[in-house]
């Protein structure tokens, strides 16, 4: 999920700077600009936190999983 977040944000990120050379210019462009800046910041920061919830629950899943596991061999005599 991360990474496909990431691919989004480059898509967009290449879209946007498209903008450049177009014409637009001004007070109203820079602000775009400055806030695009900030937003994508903001962005690529939510697609590591999702990274980081992937990697954790990988590692709790396979926690747990050990713990049934060594749980059925104690209850089973194995």
């Amino acid at each position: 999920m991360a990474g496909y977040i990431g691919e989004c944000l480059d898509e967009v990120d290449a879209k946007v700077a498209t903008l450049s050379g177009t014409g637009w210019e001004g007070v109203a462009a820079q602000a775009y600009v400055d806030a695009h800046v900030q937003w994508l910041a903001g962005a690529r920061a939510f697609a590591e936190g999702v990274r980081d919830m992937s990697d954790a629950a990988r590692v709790a899943h396979a926690r747990y999983t050990r713990a049934v596991e060594t749980n059925h061999k104690m209850f089973n005599g194995g």
